[in-house]
């Protein structure tokens, strides 16, 4: 069943040029997770106005964990359903969908499904369509929102790393181009989504090392998103200004996360909004509950108890969207 796309729905808060108040995101979904070696099958919900979470059950039919989510104004997609009972890092082609209006899961259509089995992996969205590579392949699949179909893209990036997700962000603002990059690498690929076609980073300055978990994309005019990276030992909010260059330059928040999570969390669920970012859950040394909110105009972030995942005693790595 086609799914109309972000110009098809009543949505509009602004003019069609204004992309910041095209859709208003009220609402955020987190599916799946895991905790060690039991991957979950729970969707939690929360209100971005109040920020305050909800658990709506075990809606997935299969359970997800070490992947990533995309989302039109009335679905949200949780990409590599792979269904394992043990173990966190399986290898799937399975997407599955909740309809925003009902909260309920649709009927499984495998016209959805990816083109190439992936574990672990990242994919980063424009308005009408979202992409994905890694997770053990550097193919590129591609979705269209108003066909509910994912297509093969036909074109190869650099980024297939499988090992931890890694991060992407996209930017709707400027150049409509997506950013992957690659797990334990100081590099990582460039998607221009207007003819589906690759190029490289070349080497991030402001020394962005080891590893990304989960980007978070930003709906502001400067144009920049965010990782949870490694740096050495410890975990780091990292953002990245993407405007005026094919080397997106990397900045380190260091004392943007507050010390009462204990650590600093990656492996987040990240859920955009107008003015903030929600990531939920995580993993600081063992994946736990809980989250925080990033003040994507100030660069700081807080703990947000009321926002923590619910259902069980730890979730990180699942499906994250959010909705009008």
């Amino acid at each position: 069943m086609a799914r109309p796309n972000y110009y098809d729905v009543g949505y509009q808060a602004g003019p069609q040029t204004a992309y910041k108040y095209r859709v208003i995101f009220s609402r955020g979904f987190i599916m799946g997770g895991y905790k060690s070696s039991s991957p979950w099958r729970t969707v939690n919900r929360h209100y971005n106005k109040t920020d305050t979470n909800y658990n709506l059950g075990d809606l997935l039919t299969n359970s997800c964990s070490y992947v990533d989510g995309a989302c039109s104004p009335t679905t949200g997609y949780a990409l590599g359903c792979h269904g394992l009972t043990s173990g966190h890092h399986g290898s799937s082609t399975r997407i599955e969908a909740i309809l925003f209006s009902t909260e309920t899961m649709l009927t499984y259509d495998s016209d959805r499904d990816m083109k190439t089995s992936r574990a672990g992996f990242d994919a980063a969205q424009s308005e009408e369509y979202f992409w994905v590579t890694g997770g053990g392949s550097d193919s590129t699949d591609k979705f269209q929102f108003v066909t509910d179909t994912m297509y093969s893209a036909g074109t190869t990036g650099t980024c297939s790393e499988n090992l931890l997700d890694g991060g992407a962000v996209e930017d709707n603002v400027l150049s409509h181009k997506g950013y992957w990059h690659d797990d334990g690498a100081a590099t990582g690929a460039i998607l221009t989504f207007a003819n589906d076609t690759w190029a490289d980073w070349g080497s991030l300055s402001g020394g962005l090392v080891s590893y990304c978990t989960k980007g978070l994309e930003t709906k502001e005019s400067s144009a920049f998103g965010y990782f949870i990276a490694h740096h050495g030992n410890d975990r780091r909010v990292t953002k990245l200004t993407y405007a005026t260059s094919s080397n997106p330059t990397v900045s380190v928040l260091t004392d943007a996360e507050p010390s009462s999570i204990g650590s600093y969390q990656s492996e987040t669920m990240n859920c955009t909004g107008q003015n903030n970012g929600r990531m939920i859950a995580g993993f600081n040394g063992v994946q736990n509950n809980m989250s925080q909110k990033i003040n994507f105009i100030t660069d700081t972030v807080t703990r947000e108890s009321t926002l923590d995942a619910i259902g069980h005693d730890g979730a990180s790595s699942g499906a994250p969207s959010q909705s009008p």
